[in-house]
């Protein structure tokens, strides 16, 4: 296991607790080590968008980002 999955690991972990800003940091951590973990970067936009975190600018995009990644999801529930 590398380190970014490690962070992303420890992401999920805290966002179990509830502790969002926390996994948040690590989201960011494995995102800064692998700019590809595309599991980090998902997660890190759900976190910010329905925790709150991230207003601004970076919450716009996150729910610009999320509109995409609900189509995707919706056309991959149609093939099943």
């Amino acid at each position: 296991m590398n380190n970014a999955e490690k962070y992303f690991n420890r992401g999920r972990l805290l966002s179990v607790k509830g502790l969002y800003p926390e996994a948040i940091d690590a989201y960011k951590k494995a995102l800064e080590i692998d700019p590809g973990h595309s599991q980090a970067r998902t997660n890190l936009k759900f976190i910010s968008y329905f925790s709150g975190i991230g207003i601004g600018e970076d919450r716009i995009r996150n729910v610009a980002n999320l509109k995409n990644i609900e189509k995707g999801a919706k056309k991959l529930l149609q093939k099943l």
